[in-house]
């Protein structure tokens, strides 16, 4: 038997194997309204852009339900000074729903927060 012929399927089921590994297409949803819904897959990575305002206030996450998304990094200023949003990172887990809440706060000098924004999406994750 020739070599060929025993090379040829082991890089066809490598090629597959490859394809079913690879993970979904990342989802980008920018937060432009008060809420918002999304779905994705399992193993699917999904970033979400925040709105802001001013340097003195920070998007905090206020619900997740982390059985089902999970957050895969710290909220982060984008480039571009104060104005230019925030980001942060998930993936979903396993199949389910969250609810993904956001807050859009001040620290104060008692120790306080005050909120300036609220932002909510609800994400379906699906087999």
């Amino acid at each position: 038997m020739k070599l060929t012929a025993l090379l040829f399927p082991l890089a066809v089921a490598t090629a597959l194997l490859t394809v079913a590994a690879a993970p979904p297409d990342a989802l980008t949803l920018e937060v432009k309204e008060k809420k918002e819904t999304a779905t994705l897959k399992v193993g699917q990575e999904f970033k979400v852009i925040l709105p802001t305002t001013d340097a003195r206030y920070v998007w905090e996450i206020s619900s997740n339900d982390v059985r089902y998304l999970k957050q895969t990094g710290k909220i982060a200023a984008l480039p571009g000074g104060p104005t230019a949003g925030a980001t942060v990172p998930f993936l979903g887990a396993r199949p389910g729903r969250s609810r993904l809440s956001f807050a859009y706060v001040r620290p104060s000098d008692n120790g306080e927060t005050i909120t300036e924004d609220t932002r909510e999406i609800m994400v379906t994750v699906k087999q």
